[in-house]
């Protein structure tokens, strides 16, 4: 199995890098969520758009909470604030139970 593993890794283009983001962007494009989270999150104070991409593609609880979050403050210079998009966002996670989106969605729209 050992061979295996490493020759899937040293197949990838990530495998060139030392850097360990071009690794969590590889997983992120690939489509793992969890790398896809990390990932914004690292963008989101130098990228935000770019970072927004990655939690919309997540589509995941997280993914959609975050996002509602950049929505609900704002990137200065970057994203406007926007209350109505960041209530979408996060009724798509308090919908799939998410208890961050519903604690979030029962204070603010009371």
């Amino acid at each position: 199995h050992v061979d295996k593993i490493n020759l899937s890794i040293s197949s990838t283009p990530a495998a060139a890098s030392d850097d360990p983001l071009t690794y969590l962007q590889y997983a992120a494009e690939s489509g793992h969520v969890e790398s896809q989270i990390r990932y914004a999150n690292h963008l989101l104070p130098k990228s935000p758009l770019e970072a927004m991409t990655y939690y919309e593609m997540s589509n995941s609880n997280e993914g959609w909470f975050n996002l509602g979050h950049v929505y609900w403050t704002g990137v200065e210079g970057a994203v406007a604030k926007d209350t109505e998009k960041a209530v979408e966002c996060f009724k798509k996670a308090a919908d799939n139970g998410d208890a961050d989106s519903l604690y979030f969605l029962g204070v603010h729209q009371s």
